[in-house]
């Protein structure tokens, strides 16, 4: 693996990614709160709990689990807050609400025990503790002999002394994936983050260890990690330590199941904070450092695939990433020339196909991976083809790679543009842009509405996002985070706009919200029949943008015809949507998913308008949580571009519609 050297070295400073760049900013930068909270914590019949340090004990504490109740220790007071409403309901909840249960006091609060029927699985509990703390409670599994709880107690430190760091979260280096979604957890050799505050010396810089012996060290710039599963205590050790982050290497000796890790910096140690070791949880790496987007994939000879150097159908390539599963044969520190390879079910699907895996395993360096693929002879060829790894249930995140036949520049059929064309957009940091749409929308009841649109901005300071929430036909791409990649955006006038379909001209008028200005209105069904229209923009121009004219047409609109016969969505099975109709020589986008209160997952993807059907395969499915959701189906005309002074880029179309609201189960 010694070729890869030199390109591992380079990629493995992206673990510093979020100290540079602006694009995730919002990813990193997260308020760290004075808070304590612990998942997964089981208390026997019998024993007491103190919401204030997580301590399990005979006596004291809190509260006490009776095996059909719940009574409160001392001078706590408790409140059942709500039954049934689960993890949703629990995130809805915060101090200012516990604190107005209270009010000057107790309130609705008091020593009266919890029993059937509201002691249950998803009843949500308040406590007044013994520290005249608030906290909430969740019930997340229960039986005669023992209660399983998620708690948060505000204002506690868990035991930790004052000025001790604060964890706030864990994730997979390269996934990012949040706590709370189907696919979260670190596995055993995976390189993770904390994030959090007062983790190591405040001064020190994010600069990576050498993984040369004697290894990675398990003490960096003060700080030290200490992770607890099942019994077994390991000690990570860190590529790099400063005060808000550490990268470091779960040891592959950790045992899968619920624990707790601490880190101490300067003597003291931060509040225990829950972790979840499992078999296996992927992430692939990217070339922006963001959760989707361009691969960090290689040919043979180290050289990394882009949009004018695309991979071809049948060639090997290498992607990275962390996340396979515990490597025994190999150590958690020190870099080793004959890596090994992990023994896991892994299957790598690109472009919606089944890979051919030659190697999956170690690279040589603790907890970053490789593993070999070889594209699928007969893969779609495109700019964005998805590439994502299953192992179970759990998802890795979606990345792509360019594919062109005979590698070189990708092709874009349907955006219309090639791979120079999208190395020339992305490196665009300053543009002004319009997008218009006439559209006719039809809900799973079959109500239809029709209404216009067009936006025109001016984005400064834009960051290359390489292929970011980009994908080609035949695949699909999982996004399970919201992340800010605009920069800085100013909303431009184009003077007076209408309107000119089947029944007339119709004035487009502005819409001014605050900073925000569009161009919107709702018109009759008549105005785009079921049976087609042609329909003409006008723009007079303004102080912003000049005149211009541009004709758009759908002609043969697409008819949703198995819409209403999807009442919910069964994550673990593939989903197949079916129609009539669709503007020839277009494609149908296919998108949907599901949230909850706290974590979301989405889901795009794009199949040709002749198909009349797309299966949406069950690991797309699965990467969205159990809750609410939806499908929708659009297909757009060809984009048809316009001039007019001040605009760089311009987007036209013609669009139909479908949408449903259903659950993820």
């Amino acid at each position: 693996m010694d070729n890869f050297e030199a390109a591992n070295r380079r990629r493995m400073s992206n673990f510093g990614r979020c100290l540079g760049v602006a694009a995730i900013a919002l990813l990193c930068s997260e308020a760290m709160f004075a808070d304590f909270t612990q998942s997964n914590v089981t208390l026997q019949s019998g024993q007491n709990f103190n919401l204030e340090n997580g301590a399990i004990s005979n006596s004291g504490g809190d509260f006490r689990f009776n095996g059909n109740s719940i009574t409160f220790a001392a001078n706590a007071l408790g409140y059942t807050v709500a039954t049934g409403v689960g993890a949703g309901g629990y995130a809805l909840y915060n101090e200012t609400t516990l604190k107005a249960f209270y009010g000057s006091g107790p309130g609705v609060y008091s020593q009266s025990p919890i029993v059937s029927p509201a002691l249950a699985v998803n009843t949500v509990f308040a406590v007044y503790d013994n520290s005249q703390h608030f906290a909430k409670v969740l019930i997340t599994a229960l039986s005669s002999s023992s209660i399983t709880i998620q708690f948060l107690t505000y204002g506690a430190t868990g035991g930790a002394q004052a000025g001790a760091p604060t964890v706030a979260k864990i994730q997979n280096n390269y996934s990012n994936v949040a706590l709370g979604l189907p696919n979260y957890g670190i596995a055993p050799s995976t390189i993770f983050v904390i994030y959090g505050t007062g983790l190591a010396d405040p001064t020190a810089k994010a600069a990576l260890q050498s993984s040369t012996p004697p290894g990675i060290p398990t003490t960096l710039n003060g700080a030290s990690i200490s992770v607890s599963v099942n019994g077994v205590t390991t000690h990570p050790g860190m590529y790099y330590a400063i005060a808000t982050q550490i990268a470091a290497v779960l040891p592959a000796n950790t045992p899968v199941g619920t624990g707790t890790l601490t880190v101490t910096y300067n003597g003291l140690t931060s509040a225990a904070f829950t972790i979840q070791v499992v078999q296996s949880a992927l992430g692939l790496d990217t070339l922006s450092g963001l959760p989707n987007g361009i691969a960090v994939a290689t040919d043979s000879n180290g050289n990394v695939f882009n949009y004018t150097t695309s991979a071809s159908p049948s060639q090997v390539i290498t992607l990275w990433g962390s996340g396979l599963g515990a490597d025994t044969a190999d150590s958690d520190v020190v870099f080793t020339n004959a890596p090994h390879a992990i023994s896991i079910p892994l299957v790598v699907y690109i472009g919606g196909l089944q890979a051919q895996i030659l190697y999956a395993g170690s690279s040589g360096y603790p907890g970053l991976m490789q593993i070999n693929v070889r594209v699928p002879p007969n893969v779609i060829p495109g700019c964005g083809v998805p590439i994502v790894g299953v192992v179970g249930t759990f998802v890795s995140n979606t990345v792509t790679i360019p594919v062109a036949q005979n590698g070189g520049v990708c092709q874009d059929t349907i955006r219309g543009t090639d791979g120079n064309g999208l190395l020339s957009t992305g490196a665009q940091s300053s543009y002004t842009s319009a997008t218009l749409a006439v559209v006719l929308d039809t809900t799973q009841k079959g109500n239809q509405s029709v209404f216009a649109s067009a936006t025109f901005l001016r984005d400064q300071n834009q960051p290359n996002t390489y292929g970011y929430g980009y994908v080609t036909e035949g695949g699909c791409l999982v996004q399970q985070q919201q992340i800010n990649l605009a920069g800085t955006i100013s909303y431009l006038n184009a003077g007076t706009l209408s309107i000119t379909g089947p029944t007339g001209t119709q004035p487009l008028p502005q819409v001014i919200q605050g900073q925000l200005l569009t161009y919107s209105s709702n018109f009759p069904t008549s105005f785009f029949p079921n049976t087609g229209a042609t329909f003409t923009f006008q723009g007079t121009g303004g102080p912003d943008i000049g005149p211009f004219t541009v004709t758009v047409s759908d002609p043969n609109p697409l008819v949703w015809t198995n819409q209403t016969a999807i009442t919910s969505v069964n994550r673990n099975q593939d989903l197949t949507v079916t129609w009539t109709g669709g503007i020839p020589g277009t494609w149908v986008q296919i998108g949907g998913g599901s949230t909850t209160i706290t974590v979301s997952g989405t889901f795009l993807c794009f199949a040709p308008a002749s198909a009349g059907k797309f299966t949406i395969p069950s690991y797309v499915l699965l990467a969205s949580p159990v809750g609410n959701g939806g499908i929708n189906l659009i297909n757009q005309s060809n984009n048809q571009p316009f001039h007019a002074n001040g605009l760089d880029i311009s987007t036209a179309v013609a669009e139909t519609e479908s949408s449903i609201s259903v659950p993820f189960n």
